[in-house]
C-alpha cells in the first residue's frame, strides 16, 4: 500500500518550472523515443553524460514545451508523456514498514495557489514505470534512528517547525560557513539552477553579518508568475515553510545523511536561509516569496555539497 502524507497537495497545472532551463530530459526508453517523433521528429538525442537518450532543449527549455503547455500531454494524455516527466514531483521511497510517497517543493504546482489533496490514483499512474512496476527512488535501511523517529513521526507532523526547533549553523569541521556560502556562490552557470544556489550562499553570508550589495535575478521567475497569476487564493508564509518541513520529514532523505537529530540541525539551517530570502522579497506577495524560498533551501538540500556539509557538524 503506498502511503501519503496527510495534507499533502498538489496538482500539475503547467506552470513549467521542471520544463525550463535545464540541459536534457531523460533517459528515454525507445518506446518513449518512437512516441515523441509522433508529435515531431527529430528532438531526441543521445546524450554521452548519462548515456542515454534525451530530448534535445530549445532554448534552455523541453522542445514540447509551448505558451499553452506541454505538447506531449496535449497529444497523448498522461500515459504518453516519459517516465521522467511523468515522475515529477514525485518521489517513491521504500520503508521498513511500507512504500510511502514524497514530493519534491521546488516546483510551484506544489507550493503555491490553490491545489487539492494529492490524489493516489494520480500518484500511482505517475510513478508507476511501463511495465506497471513501482520502483523506490530511495530504500531506507531499518536501524534504531529510524525506528525512534517512526515512533515519534506522528507528534513531529503535527508541528513540523516545532520538530526542527533547534539552532540554526551548527560549527562545521575543517570549514567554515563562509567557506560553504563562497561553494554555493561559485555555482553560478547562467542557469536558473545556478542562481538558486548563489541565493542560498548570499543568505549565509547574510546571515554571518555580511552585507549584501543587490539581490540576484530570481530563478525560475516565468513559472512563480505564471502560478501567482493562476490563483489569487493564499495562505500564510509558515503554512508554506511548515509543509516544506513536513515533506522533508517524510521523504527520509535525511536518512542517507546522518541521523535523525543532524537532520533536524540541517533543516533549521535550510528554513534559517528560507526565511532570510522571504524577508529579502519585501514587496513580493508572502506566498510566492514563501514558496521561492523554499525553492532556494530544497535546491541548496540537493546539491552534492550538502550531504558534506552535514556531515562535518560537529
Amino acid at each position: 500500500m503506498l502511503q501519503i502524507r496527510p495534507g499533502a497537495r498538489y496538482r500539475c497545472f503547467g506552470d513549467g518550472l521542471c520544463c525550463t532551463d535545464i540541459h536534457s530530459i531523460g533517459p528515454l526508453t525507445r518506446p518513449e523515443v518512437r512516441r515523441l517523433a509522433q508529435i515531431e521528429p527529430g528532438l531526441t538525442e543521445r546524450n554521452p553524460r548519462i548515456d542515454g537518450v534525451v530530448i534535445t532543449p530549445r532554448a534552455g527549455a523541453c522542445a514540447h514545451l509551448t505558451e499553452s503547455g506541454c505538447r506531449v500531454h496535449a497529444a497523448l494524455g498522461l500515459d504518453g508523456k516519459p517516465g521522467v516527466c511523468r515522475r515529477f514531483p514525485y518521489r517513491l521511497v521504500r520503508t521498513p514498514v511500507g512504500l510511502r510517497l514524497s514530493t519534491e517543493h521546488r516546483c510551484p504546482c506544489r507550493t503555491l495557489g490553490d491545489r487539492p489533496p494529492i490524489d493516489l490514483a494520480d500518484a500511482i499512474a505517475s510513478t508507476r514505470t511501463a511495465s506497471g512496476r513501482m520502483v523506490a527512488d530511495l530504500v531506507v535501511a531499518d536501524t534504531e534512528d529510524l525506528r525512534a523517529y517512526l515512533a515519534r513521526e506522528p507528534e513531529l507532523l503535527r508541528d513540523p517547525l516545532a520538530a526542527i526547533d533547534v539552532e540554526p549553523f551548527p560549527p562545521l569541521e575543517d570549514v567554515t560557513w563562509n567557506d560553504v556560502a563562497h561553494h554555493y556562490r561559485g555555482k553560478l552557470d547562467g542557469s536558473a539552477c545556478g542562481d538558486a544556489l548563489a541565493w542560498f550562499g548570499d543568505m549565509v553570508l547574510a546571515l554571518h553579518g555580511h552585507p549584501l550589495r543587490q539581490l540576484r535575478a530570481r530563478p525560475w521567475k516565468p513559472a512563480f508568475d505564471r502560478a501567482e497569476a493562476r490563483s489569487m487564493a493564499t495562505e500564510p508564509p509558515d503554512t508554506i515553510l511548515a509543509d516544506w518541513i513536513a515533506d522533508e520529514l517524510w521523504g527520509l532523505e535525511w536518512t542517507e545523511r546522518g541521523t535523525f537529530e543532524q537532520a533536524r540541525r540541517d533543516l533549521a539551517t535550510r528554513l534559517a536561509v528560507a526565511r532570510e530570502v522571504l524577508r529579502r522579497l519585501a514587496g513580493v506577495r508572502a506566498d510566492r516569496a514563501a514558496a521561492e524560498a523554499v525553492l532556494i533551501g530544497e535546491m541548496a538540500g540537493a546539491a552534492p555539497l550538502w550531504a558534506s556539509v552535514v556531515r562535518a557538524f560537529r
